[in-house]
């Protein structure tokens, strides 16, 4: 989401690996939704948080890009859709970064074979194999949130909201991560 982060990291370490964790956004956005409502962050249902994004993000993103070290709040609390426009931010990192430094992941893979992705991330990062951490042959989860399933209907909404953000992450990662198959769950995984 920081405009200039790329550019920075390239300038300190033009040969650093970049591993990148992509979460179907309609979850993500949902997720962080409630994570802010947890934090005191805010007082709107998910769908009135939505509705007035566009408002609560207006000219930040201009603000950003022509003062580096702007800090915006709204940005950083309040972007639950902007944040899962991937294409937009992969499209940054690209531009600095040769595809063989950047490893792309769908978290739900993640979720459902930890120890094949993380053996993954070894091999992409060079480093020897390392068993996993496990307590009773189960992984730990960290920073668990649970809540209500969305409504159908908001979920539905951002699933065509996203839809053409998403096809064209689809073709410029050459894969598609079919999250419009995604089952709806009670539980989510937070990570932002």
């Amino acid at each position: 989401m920081l405009p200039h982060a790329a550019k920075c990291i390239y300038k300190i370490n033009p040969k650093v690996k970049i591993i990148i964790l992509l979460r179907n956004p309609v979850d993500r956005a949902y997720s962080h939704y409630h994570h802010e409502v947890r934090a005191g962050n805010g007082d709107l249902t998910f769908k009135e948080a939505i509705e007035k994004e566009p408002e609560r993000l207006k000219n930040e993103f201009k603000k950003m890009y022509n003062t580096p070290d702007y800090y915006s709040f709204n940005l950083q609390h309040s972007s639950y859709l902007e944040r899962g426009k991937y294409i937009n931010q992969l499209k940054i990192w690209y531009k600095f970064f040769p595809e063989n430094q950047i490893l792309t992941l769908k978290s739900d893979d993640f979720y459902k074979e930890p120890e094949i992705i993380t053996n993954k991330v070894f091999k992409f990062l060079g480093l020897p194999y390392q068993p996993s951490k496990t307590v009773n042959n189960k992984f730990i989860k960290y920073n668990v949130g649970e809540y209500q399933s969305m409504d159908n209907v908001i979920r539905e909404y951002l699933f065509k909201y996203f839809e053409p953000y998403n096809s064209k992450l689809y073709e410029f990662l050459g894969k598609n991560l079919r999250w419009e198959e995604s089952p709806t769950k009670r539980m989510f995984f937070h990570i932002i």
